[in-house]
Protein backbone atom coordinates (compact mmCIF):
# COMPACT_ATOMS: atom_id res chain seq x y z
CA UNK A 1 0.00 0.00 0.00
CA UNK A 2 1.20 3.48 -0.85
CA UNK A 3 0.52 6.37 1.48
CA UNK A 4 -0.73 9.67 0.09
CA UNK A 5 1.29 12.86 0.18
CA UNK A 6 -1.04 14.12 2.96
CA UNK A 7 -0.41 11.02 5.08
CA UNK A 8 3.36 11.35 4.61
CA UNK A 9 3.03 14.95 5.80
CA UNK A 10 1.29 13.68 8.96
CA UNK A 11 4.04 11.10 9.57
CA UNK A 12 6.72 13.74 9.21
CA UNK A 13 4.96 16.29 11.42
CA UNK A 14 3.22 14.15 14.03
CA UNK A 15 4.61 16.10 17.03
CA UNK A 16 3.42 19.40 15.60
CA UNK A 17 0.01 17.90 14.77
CA UNK A 18 -0.44 16.63 18.34
CA UNK A 19 0.48 20.06 19.70
CA UNK A 20 -1.97 21.74 17.30
CA UNK A 21 -4.80 19.41 18.37
CA UNK A 22 -4.10 20.08 22.04
CA UNK A 23 -3.83 23.83 21.43
CA UNK A 24 -7.10 23.85 19.52
CA UNK A 25 -8.96 22.35 22.49
CA UNK A 26 -7.57 25.00 24.84
CA UNK A 27 -8.27 27.75 22.32
CA UNK A 28 -11.93 26.74 21.97
CA UNK A 29 -12.37 26.79 25.77
CA UNK A 30 -10.87 30.28 25.92
CA UNK A 31 -13.07 31.35 23.02
CA UNK A 32 -16.16 30.28 24.98
CA UNK A 33 -14.95 32.08 28.12
CA UNK A 34 -14.42 35.19 26.01
CA UNK A 35 -18.06 35.05 24.91
CA UNK A 36 -19.29 34.51 28.47
CA UNK A 37 -17.32 37.56 29.64
CA UNK A 38 -20.24 39.54 28.22
CA UNK A 39 -22.14 38.77 31.43
CA UNK A 40 -19.69 40.80 33.53
CA UNK A 41 -20.14 43.76 31.20
CA UNK A 42 -23.94 43.50 31.01
CA UNK A 43 -24.56 43.37 34.76
CA UNK A 44 -22.69 46.68 35.13
CA UNK A 45 -24.95 48.50 32.64
CA UNK A 46 -27.25 51.11 34.19
CA UNK A 47 -30.28 49.44 32.57
CA UNK A 48 -29.51 45.97 34.00
CA UNK A 49 -31.82 44.94 36.86
CA UNK A 50 -32.66 41.92 38.98
CA UNK A 51 -35.49 40.75 36.69
CA UNK A 52 -33.00 40.05 33.91
CA UNK A 53 -31.29 36.69 33.58
CA UNK A 54 -28.12 35.76 31.72
CA UNK A 55 -27.89 32.18 30.45
CA UNK A 56 -25.14 30.19 28.80
CA UNK A 57 -27.00 27.78 26.54
CA UNK A 58 -23.88 26.13 25.09
CA UNK A 59 -20.19 26.80 24.52
CA UNK A 60 -21.14 29.07 21.61
CA UNK A 61 -24.47 30.58 22.68
CA UNK A 62 -25.60 32.99 25.40
CA UNK A 63 -28.78 34.98 25.87
CA UNK A 64 -30.60 37.31 28.22
CA UNK A 65 -34.27 37.30 29.09
CA UNK A 66 -36.63 38.78 31.68
CA UNK A 67 -38.37 36.93 34.45
CA UNK A 68 -41.76 38.17 33.16
CA UNK A 69 -40.95 36.69 29.74
CA UNK A 70 -40.98 33.24 31.35
CA UNK A 71 -43.96 30.95 30.84
CA UNK A 72 -44.60 27.38 31.98
CA UNK A 73 -42.44 25.97 29.19
CA UNK A 74 -39.44 28.26 29.76
CA UNK A 75 -38.29 31.68 28.64
CA UNK A 76 -40.29 32.83 25.65
CA UNK A 77 -38.23 35.84 24.50
CA UNK A 78 -34.47 35.50 24.17
CA UNK A 79 -31.95 38.13 23.07
CA UNK A 80 -28.56 36.62 22.44
CA UNK A 81 -25.81 35.34 20.19
CA UNK A 82 -25.34 31.89 18.68
CA UNK A 83 -22.64 30.15 16.72
CA UNK A 84 -19.80 32.05 18.39
CA UNK A 85 -17.05 29.64 17.32
CA UNK A 86 -13.65 30.20 15.71
CA UNK A 87 -14.96 28.59 12.53
CA UNK A 88 -17.82 31.09 12.31
CA UNK A 89 -15.78 34.13 13.33
CA UNK A 90 -12.53 33.45 11.43
CA UNK A 91 -13.36 30.60 9.06
CA UNK A 92 -15.48 30.07 6.01
CA UNK A 93 -18.61 28.89 7.90
CA UNK A 94 -21.74 31.04 7.93
CA UNK A 95 -21.07 33.90 10.40
CA UNK A 96 -22.25 33.78 14.00
CA UNK A 97 -25.29 35.91 14.67
CA UNK A 98 -27.13 37.93 17.28
CA UNK A 99 -30.83 37.27 17.54
CA UNK A 100 -34.18 38.05 19.04
CA UNK A 101 -35.87 34.68 19.24
CA UNK A 102 -39.28 33.62 20.47
CA UNK A 103 -40.42 30.18 21.55
CA UNK A 104 -43.11 28.60 23.64
CA UNK A 105 -46.86 28.33 23.90
CA UNK A 106 -47.58 31.94 22.82
CA UNK A 107 -44.88 32.04 20.15
CA UNK A 108 -47.05 33.13 17.21
CA UNK A 109 -48.74 35.99 19.08
CA UNK A 110 -45.44 37.25 20.53
CA UNK A 111 -43.72 37.09 17.11
CA UNK A 112 -46.63 39.05 15.58
CA UNK A 113 -46.48 41.67 18.35
CA UNK A 114 -42.70 42.10 18.24
CA UNK A 115 -42.53 42.10 14.44
CA UNK A 116 -45.09 44.89 14.40
CA UNK A 117 -43.03 46.85 16.94
CA UNK A 118 -39.85 46.54 14.84
CA UNK A 119 -41.48 46.94 11.43
CA UNK A 120 -40.98 50.70 11.09
CA UNK A 121 -37.81 51.07 13.14
CA UNK A 122 -34.95 52.00 10.81
CA UNK A 123 -32.27 50.89 13.27
CA UNK A 124 -33.56 47.31 13.05
CA UNK A 125 -34.80 47.09 9.43
CA UNK A 126 -31.72 45.18 8.20
CA UNK A 127 -32.18 42.53 10.89
CA UNK A 128 -35.85 41.61 10.48
CA UNK A 129 -35.93 37.84 10.08
CA UNK A 130 -39.40 36.45 10.83
CA UNK A 131 -38.42 32.85 10.15
CA UNK A 132 -38.76 29.97 12.55
CA UNK A 133 -38.66 31.64 15.94
CA UNK A 134 -36.48 34.54 14.85
CA UNK A 135 -37.81 38.08 14.88
CA UNK A 136 -34.38 39.69 14.38
CA UNK A 137 -31.08 38.25 13.19
CA UNK A 138 -27.84 40.20 12.79
CA UNK A 139 -24.77 38.46 11.41
CA UNK A 140 -21.51 39.25 13.17
CA UNK A 141 -18.39 40.56 11.49
CA UNK A 142 -15.97 37.95 10.17
CA UNK A 143 -12.33 38.55 11.09
CA UNK A 144 -9.26 37.71 9.05
CA UNK A 145 -6.15 36.23 10.61
CA UNK A 146 -4.53 39.66 10.39
CA UNK A 147 -7.41 41.23 12.37
CA UNK A 148 -7.10 38.97 15.42
CA UNK A 149 -5.90 41.91 17.59
CA UNK A 150 -9.13 43.78 16.84
CA UNK A 151 -11.06 40.66 17.78
CA UNK A 152 -9.32 40.11 21.13
CA UNK A 153 -9.44 43.83 21.99
CA UNK A 154 -13.18 43.42 22.45
CA UNK A 155 -14.37 44.83 19.14
CA UNK A 156 -16.12 41.53 18.51
CA UNK A 157 -18.00 41.74 21.81
CA UNK A 158 -19.01 45.36 21.27
CA UNK A 159 -21.26 44.42 18.37
CA UNK A 160 -22.98 41.79 20.48
CA UNK A 161 -23.36 44.09 23.46
CA UNK A 162 -24.75 46.88 21.30
CA UNK A 163 -27.32 44.55 19.73
CA UNK A 164 -28.44 43.11 23.07
CA UNK A 165 -28.74 46.56 24.63
CA UNK A 166 -30.63 48.18 21.74
CA UNK A 167 -33.07 45.31 21.39
CA UNK A 168 -33.66 44.95 25.11
CA UNK A 169 -34.22 48.66 25.68
CA UNK A 170 -36.62 48.75 22.73
CA UNK A 171 -38.80 45.88 24.01
CA UNK A 172 -38.20 45.98 27.77
CA UNK A 173 -41.75 46.98 28.52
CA UNK A 174 -43.27 44.16 26.48
CA UNK A 175 -45.57 41.97 28.56
CA UNK A 176 -46.55 38.43 27.65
Amino acid sequence: MDFSEESIFFFQNWGVIEKLNSSEKSFKKEFSKFLCSIEDILVKKDWWHKELVFKKLSESEIYISRENWHLNDGYSILIGVEGFTPEKIFGSDTPANCYLWVTGEKKDKIIDDLSLMFKNESQFKDYLARSGGYVLKKYLKKYTEEEYKDFISGASLNGILEFIEKVYLFIKGYEI
